[in-house]
């Protein structure tokens, strides 16, 4: 018996269904430099890292406090939709986990994990070309759908940097 399941979490376009991301929204507000902190003072507490190592800062990381009150809304739902991807995927993982028990198939499986290299950076909205390819493809980056079908939505620099804190860099 062979099963592969493939996820698409946490990939580009970053989408998920709307009651996870709600479970999020708001979490990120205080935004990625905040994440990043939280994230290096965690892995210090777990004994992930030392504590005294200074935290590797990235110049593609923008200040949140430069932002406006609306882009700061639409960056906190970008990463909330991230989330929701994680949470979806970690949900029906555990629907297959409790499937294979069920049908005493647990001890019995080889579980690999496999990954993509890093938290993703790019931000092709911000490309014309991207957005025009989007207007044909009846995409959008709206708000109000942000994450849901038909959407494309990705992280950008700043909360991929937080994503990989307390290290340096990202994919690519």
């Amino acid at each position: 018996f062979f099963a592969y399941v493939a996820f698409l979490a946490v990939h580009l376009p970053v989408q998920s269904p709307r009651e996870y991301t709600q479970k999020y929204l708001g979490e990120f507000d205080t935004g990625w430099n905040e994440l990043r902190k939280q994230r290096y003072e965690g892995a210090v507490k777990s004994g992930v890292l030392r504590d005294g190592i200074e935290m590797a800062e990235i110049p593609t990381t923008l200040d949140w406090a430069s932002l406006t009150v609306e882009e700061k809304r639409y960056q906190s739902k970008r990463m909330a939709v991230y989330a929701g991807m994680v949470d979806a995927m970690d949900f029906h993982l555990g629907r297959l986990l409790t499937y294979l028990k069920k049908v005493d198939q647990y001890d019995n499986t080889v579980f690999i994990f496999l990954s993509d290299n890093g938290a993703e950076p790019s931000d092709p909205i911000q490309s014309l070309a991207f957005k025009l390819w989007m207007k044909i493809s009846d995409y959008n980056s709206d708000y109000e759908t942000l994450g849901e079908k038909g959407s494309y939505s990705s992280i950008g620099p700043s909360f991929a940097s937080a994503s990989t804190a307390p290290f340096a860099w990202y994919k690519f």
